[in-house]
């Protein structure tokens, strides 16, 4: 009974200080060649609840962004099946009348313009290298693949940047250590943002370096089939655009 006590108290603590419980029975499972996926329970929050993310490999992928018909939204997985993506991940942020908010760049072309707010942020990538950088400071290229404007910032250089206290579902991208890119998003496991930056930030799993807040609540949203693996976390929302992880450019 003492050790039942102490391990809610324990679990008590982690909430009360902006920690994510984290199992350490989960491991990071290869899907295919650079590509690797983990499920985090999280039994604090409940027994259906879970971190879901992935890893990989920039070198062995190609990233896209996926745009809904103008004004209009799709779910993450219908715009992953559309696209014949390996996996795909919820976008920025979008009006109610399905108009996102933000820079939006397709294959190098703006499709969406920047917005001047100042705490958010600009995820792009270029022949295999993801960038996540402040959204002044952002310069597109003919070699650029992707840009998604959204926020905030949660890690700069390893270091928090956001410590905010508000429950939500989340998505987030990640760059760690080893210049891999990071997909997170939560199932049934509401954190805050300064949560969801010390679970990024942390050695035992993610050890990223620079991390971004993608849309979350009802939008969070992820997609895999990468056979026999598939995951579909869908939610309540529909969504204009969707980060896709597609293999590699021959």
């Amino acid at each position: 009974m003492r050790q039942l006590a102490l391990v809610r108290l324990i679990q008590c603590m982690l909430l009360l200080c902006g920690c994510v419980a984290v199992g350490h029975a989960a491991q990071w499972r290869t899907l295919a060649p650079g590509l690797q996926y983990i499920r985090i329970p999280q039994p604090t929050l409940g027994a259906n609840s879970h971190v879901h993310a992935f890893r990989i490999d920039q070198r062995r992928y190609h990233l896209a962004l996926a745009l809904a018909q103008p004004h209009a939204t799709a779910t993450v997985r219908d715009l992953a099946q559309q696209h014949h993506a390996l996996l795909a991940i919820n976008g920025g942020f979008f009006t109610p009348d399905a108009v996102p908010l933000g820079l939006r760049m397709q294959d190098g072309v703006v499709r969406h313009p920047a917005k001047a707010i100042s705490w958010w942020s600009v995820f792009y990538s270029t022949q295999q290298h993801a960038h996540l950088v402040d959204a002044q400071q952002f310069i597109a290229t003919p070699n650029t693949e992707l840009a998604l404007q959204a926020g905030p910032l949660l890690l700069r250089q390893g270091r928090i940047q956001q410590r905010a206290t508000t429950l939500a579902e989340r998505s987030a991208v990640g760059i760690d250590h080893q210049q891999r890119l990071i997909l997170l998003t939560t199932q049934n496991a509401p954190l805050s943002l300064t949560q969801l930056a010390t679970l990024l930030q942390s050695r035992t799993y993610f050890h990223c370096r620079d991390a971004m807040n993608l849309d979350g609540g009802s939008s969070a949203q992820a997609y895999a089939a990468v056979p026999p693996f598939t995951l579909d976390i869908a939610n309540l929302s529909r969504v204009t655009d969707a980060i896709l992880v597609l293999p590699a450019r021959t």
